[in-house]
């Protein structure tokens, strides 16, 4: 498992972090600085900051709060929420990301994705599916706008889009596990690891190390996660956690 990476998700909400549950239901987990510290202190393979607020609510970026938060970590970061255009990935990558996230972009401005693919490289951006079942006819669907906009496509379909644009890595998110630590959609999970070369990540659903071997064996090249890394017990206290990286060698390797 030397490539294989274990990536906390972090969601941005009105200066601080929060968790959600299906998208919705969020939970206040303290301030961003603080938690970067400890994931630094961790070290955590890499960090994965997601902007829901900039999704929603379509105000600019806070650049210069990005760049204090990025400036914490000795880390990869990952970022993604609210980017409009060009210039915004430009400004992104001075603020110190070292990946750009697309979502609602891949659908509703997908030039920019393929521009952004060209000009910074491939493996400098990861498409971000966002899949939820459409309860009346049980399909896989993929939605937009921090899960709000069903756009009524299959998850093959955007990833393969996605891969025609030029993206690097696919996070594949399931809506309807989103906090419920019941384990990763490994179904889907292995059928686009079968049918596609690119690395695909999966987030959504994580509840414990075990959970990141089955990914690992269903053909995901990294998983990424949330409640685990920051609630602890039934009642879900709060507490920035990661696992050792020679716990996670031994059970991921673990035949």
């Amino acid at each position: 498992m030397s490539d294989f990476r274990v990536i906390p998700v972090l969601l941005l909400n009105k200066q601080g972090f929060v968790k959600s549950k299906m998208f919705k239901n969020y939970t206040y987990l303290g301030d961003p600085i603080n938690i970067l510290r400890i994931f630094n202190d961790k070290e955590v393979d890499e960090i994965a900051i997601l902007d829901i607020e900039k999704n929603i609510d379509k105000s600019l970026i806070n650049f210069k709060r990005i760049k204090d938060l990025v400036s914490e970590c000795i880390i990869p970061v990952s970022y993604g929420g609210g980017i409009r255009n060009f210039t915004d990935v430009k400004k992104l990558f001075k603020c110190g990301v070292d990946k750009i996230i697309f979502n609602t972009n891949l659908v509703s401005n997908p030039d920019l994705v393929k521009k952004t693919c060209l000009l910074a490289g491939s493996q400098s951006v990861i498409a971000s599916i966002d899949v939820k079942i459409n309860n009346k006819t049980g399909v896989k669907e993929c939605h937009i706008m921090s899960g709000n906009v069903n756009t009524g496509l299959e998850p093959f379909v955007l990833v393969k889009k996605s891969i025609d644009l030029g993206v690097g890595e696919i996070l594949i998110n399931s809506i309807d596990r989103d906090g419920m630590m019941c384990g990763y959609d490994l179904e889907l999970i292995e059928s686009l690891a079968k049918e596609f070369v690119i690395p695909i990540i999966c987030l959504g659903g994580s509840s414990r190390i075990e959970d990141f071997k089955k990914a690992y064996i269903v053909g995901a090249r990294a998983v990424a996660a949330s409640s685990q890394f920051v609630f602890i017990g039934k009642r879900n206290g709060i507490l920035v956690q990661y696992p050792e990286k020679k716990i996670l060698k031994k059970i991921i390797n673990e035949k």
